[in-house]
């Protein structure tokens, strides 16, 4: 059996795509369940979201500042679950 060792970046984009997918089912499971959530225009959610993403890398490659960077990109994970949940909506 070969051992398979995945890169740092494989970590980020795997933790990226389970926010993304958590946010997303959790808000559909909410509505399920007749519970309010924010009515945010989607592509303006997309937006900020892939805003606050390029924010949050850029401070935490160039500027050094990793969680200030984490904390603003997960701030943008999150924003673009809700964007993708009110486009379906």
């Amino acid at each position: 059996m070969t051992a398979v060792h995945l890169g740092r970046g494989t970590y980020w984009v795997l933790g990226w795509l389970l926010t993304l997918l958590v946010t997303y089912v959790g808000t559909q499971y909410s509505r399920s369940q007749g519970v309010a959530m924010p009515a945010v225009p989607g592509a303006v959610a997309l937006v900020f979201g892939a805003a606050l993403c390029g924010l949050g890398l850029a401070m935490a490659r160039r500027f050094g500042r990793k969680r200030e960077g984490v904390l603003l990109g997960g701030l943008g994970i999150v924003s673009v679950g809700l964007g993708l949940a009110n486009l379906v909506r």
